[in-house]
């Protein structure tokens, strides 16, 4: 891909969130002139397997590799069918989810993010990775609700814009292009996340 061109980078984890973010991300992309990347990140099972826990059955991390190879796969796959034309690449990465998707939002245009949709006003709005991410990026942010993988059209998320002022160094964020129709919910910097604790979230 030429590297005149901006890029927009999109968490893919094989959830229906996800697939909406990377449909979001490549209808985008044709506006602004720039490419997209779906980077998977992945890391061996073994490493969250207690020490006293048995070995038998447990994912070599050659397995590990060819499962998220699968998911990324599939998730772009589904995506080139609705966009054949797309400029899009696959990316496999392992590590921490977190720290990869901050770091490729080093020279991003975008971080995009798909998330969950939840009638349960006790859940938090964002998964865990997805408030670490606001929290640090070095690009803006985008939450695509997971809705959005069956519209015909994907509409316009808001943008939330992490950046640090001049006078305190500390991050701050902006919200831009919000419309009053607009099916995607994200947190500004005024408001805090979710302290309940007993339910865990994906992007």
């Amino acid at each position: 891909m030429s590297s005149g061109r901006g890029t927009l980078i999109v968490g893919v984890d094989g959830s229906r969130g996800a697939l909406a973010a990377l449909r979001w991300a490549v209808a985008q992309a044709r506006p602004m002139y720039a490419d997209v990347v779906a980077v998977h990140v992945w890391q061996p099972s073994a490493r969250y397997r207690a020490p006293y826990a048995p070995v038998d059955g447990l994912a070599s991390p050659s397995d590990d590799r060819r499962r998220a190879h699968r998911i990324l796969d599939d998730t772009v796959a589904r995506v080139l069918a609705w966009e054949p034309g797309a400029r899009l690449r696959p990316l496999l990465t392992e590590g921490p989810t977190v720290p990869v998707l901050v770091a490729h939002s080093d020279r991003a245009q975008l971080l995009v993010l798909g998330r969950r949709s939840s009638e349960d006003p006790a859940l938090p709005a964002l998964g865990a990775v997805a408030r670490a991410c606001i929290r640090r990026a070095r690009c803006p942010v985008v939450t695509v609700p997971e809705a959005e993988a069956d519209a015909p059209r994907p509409t316009a998320p808001a943008l939330l814009v992490p950046h640090r002022t001049a006078a305190e160094g500390a991050p701050s964020r902006t919200l831009l292009n919000r419309r009053a129709d607009d099916p995607c919910e994200t947190a500004t910097g005024a408001e805090r996340p979710s302290r309940n604790r007993g339910h865990r979230r994906p992007f």
